[in-house]
Order: structure tokens, then sequence, then C-alpha cells
């Protein structure tokens, strides 16, 4: 008798479905309402355009960086490598600025540090590019750092210096990936293996954008 009774208890419990919580609207508009609160405490508008105005203000430090370094770097993969790289650079600019702005700034800047560029990056003026090229990863870091409170814990001079190397470590991987960018998959198969062709087809471009 007792286990029968015992089974009949059992068997309202085994059947009953496992449901999980799910979140109310007012727990979705209590995390909004919070979000927002402290996005506004943490100046959103004033962080995005200091990171904005550096973003601006570092891209031609990093086009020195990165195409100085590329006049080195990019002739090992063939002498049409760098100009190939220079024609991308402009036309993937066209897409975001004006004719006006690319015709009249932005290609002939790309053009004199290409023509310039194995003397500039052997100059102090390629150390402060550096410098100056990382303000904008410098916004972000600050940013983040704000964000979570952390800024009375972190000390402003190391965190510049970690900003920088953040900086010259995606300097780095833009000058490994870029002559590989510029060449594409085909010329790329002339120097491997048949058997990878399949992998190069399908994993070519999505290596490239991971590194």
């Amino acid at each position: 008798m007792s286990d029968q009774s015992e089974q009949q208890r059992s068997e309202p419990s085994e059947k009953r479905p496992s449901q999980k919580p799910k979140p109310s609207r007012h727990h979705v508009r209590h995390i909004t309402v919070r979000t927002l609160a402290k996005s506004w405490d943490d100046s959103i508008f004033s962080e995005s355009a200091q990171a904005a105005f550096w973003c601006a203000l570092s891209l031609p430090p990093l086009l020195l960086g990165m195409l100085g370094s590329l006049a080195y770097v990019a002739p090992l993969f063939g002498p049409d490598t760098l100009p190939t790289i220079q024609d991308q650079l402009i036309s993937t600019t066209q897409r975001f600025f004006s004719p006006n702005v690319v015709a009249e700034i932005i290609e002939p800047t790309v053009r004199d540090i290409v023509r310039g560029a194995r003397g500039e990056v052997v100059s102090v003026g390629f150390v402060i590019s550096l410098w100056a090229g990382s303000s904008a990863i410098s916004a972000f870091v600050d940013s983040i750092t704000e964000a979570h409170d952390q800024t009375p814990l972190r000390h402003p001079v190391r965190q510049r210096f970690y900003a920088l190397g953040l900086y010259v470590v995606m300097l780095i991987g833009a000058i490994v990936t870029a002559p590989f960018l510029a060449l594409g998959p085909r010329k790329v198969a002339e120097f491997i293996p048949d058997s990878w062709d399949h992998i190069l087809q399908f994993g070519y471009y999505p290596v490239l954008f991971l590194a």
C-alpha cells in the first residue's frame, strides 16, 4: 500500500514539464532604464564624440604607420602588391567619403605616404605617429574604464601605454593581413598544394577577417 501511494505521489511530479522562468516586461523595462541611466551618468555622448574625434585625427598616423611598414613587407609578395593595396585603400575610402574629399585630400595623402614611406619608418616622425595613432584606442580604453568605475584604480600613464600596445598589435595585424587581402586566394593558391584549394576557397576571407 505504501509503495502504491509513493508511486502515485511521484507520478504528478514526473509529468510536470520543466518550465524555465521567462523574463517579465517589468524586468526588461527595469534593465533598459538602468542601462540608459548608467549611460547618461557616464557621459556616453561626450565619450563617443571624443572617440570619433580621435578616430578621425588618428587616420593619417595610421596610414603612415601601416603603409610605411608595408613598404618593406609588401615587396616580399611581389612588386605589384603595394600599388594594389594603395588602390584598394583609395577605393574603400570612396564608399565613406565624398569624391572631392577622396580626390583632394585622401588620395594625395596616401600617394605621398607611399612615395616616401621607407624614409618615414626610420624617422622620429614615425614614432610620434605611433603615439598619435593610438589616441583613438586610448579613447576607447578610457571609456570602458570609466563605464566600469575603474578610473581611480588605473594609473593614467600605464593605461596610455596599454593603449599604445593594443595599437601596435593592431598595426602588426594589419601589416600581416594586408598583402594577403591584396593578393587574393587565386594568387595564394599558386604557392600551396592543390589539395588545399577547397579549404582556401571557403576559409580564406573568414581567416583574414578574424586576423
